[in-house]
């Protein structure tokens, strides 16, 4: 059975002329990016600076593709939860996203309170990581490794 749809059918159709116009921009900035790697691959610097800068701008330039790719995929997420109904809705409780928070952020598939508990997992996830590989305390754990002025290993 399909769900009713949460917005009403205007709203529904802005909402989707949104999403199709954010999803066309960035598969044009994503196509911008790769085109201007290809053409900079071919005008290879010879200098150890200039290869140093033009490593940077490749590196700047992969993580921009990748922050395009990431949205695009979640802009092709809401657009085929608008299409089964589903669009505005929170995935974990059910709830109503809200209206401000989808113009504002017009992906969004969770409620602000969903979200926020769902960052707060990833953030205590990743404390715990970090915390089990022993980074937790970097700065303490080499200060305690160096041994003070005046004693006898120095």
């Amino acid at each position: 059975m399909k769900p009713k749809p949460v917005l009403d059918p205007q709203t529904a159709e802005v909402m989707g002329r949104l999403l199709r116009t954010r999803r066309d921009q960035l598969t044009q900035a994503a196509w911008n990016v790769v085109s201007r790697r290809a053409a900079e691959r071919q005008d290879a610097p010879r200098s150890p600076g200039a290869r140093a800068a033009a490593t940077l701008l490749a590196e700047i330039q992969a993580a921009l593709l990748q922050r395009h790719n990431r949205q695009l995929a979640e802009v092709e997420a809401a657009l085929e939860r608008l299409e089964r109904g589903e669009y505005g809705v929170c995935e974990d409780c059910g709830a109503l996203v809200g209206l401000a928070r989808l113009k504002a952020l017009p992906f969004a598939s969770r409620c602000v309170s969903c979200y926020r508990r769902a960052v707060f997992r990833v953030h205590r996830a990743t404390r715990a990581v970090v915390a089990g590989v022993g980074l937790a305390r970097p700065a303490a754990r080499a200060l305690s490794r160096v041994a003070p002025a005046g004693s006898p290993s120095a």
